[in-house]
């Protein structure tokens, strides 16, 4: 594993948190890392990929990753309401 895929899994790892890729991002710059934003999410997308991370995708939102280790569920409840006016 590369350098910077190995702090990426670091950072989510060590996260309490769903992070997303540009919280990732900021979170190396912390660390000093040269690593652009392209490079955080192709190694995002390689971990998630590889089974070592988890993908939150919330339909309009940015994705948020986690660590894979514990498991909880999320619930997104969407109701319909019509109008059924005379």
């Amino acid at each position: 594993m590369r350098e910077n895929a190995r702090q990426i899994l670091e950072i989510i790892n060590n996260s309490d948190e769903h992070l997303t890729a540009e919280q990732v991002y900021l979170r190396l710059k912390e660390n000093n890392s040269k690593a652009v934003l392209a490079t955080v999410y192709n190694n995002l997308a390689s971990l998630y990929q590889k089974g070592l991370i988890r993908k939150v995708a919330v339909a309009g939102f940015p994705d948020r990753y986690d660590k894979m280790e514990v498991r909880h569920d999320h619930l997104v409840c969407c109701l319909l309401y019509t109008s059924d006016a005379a």
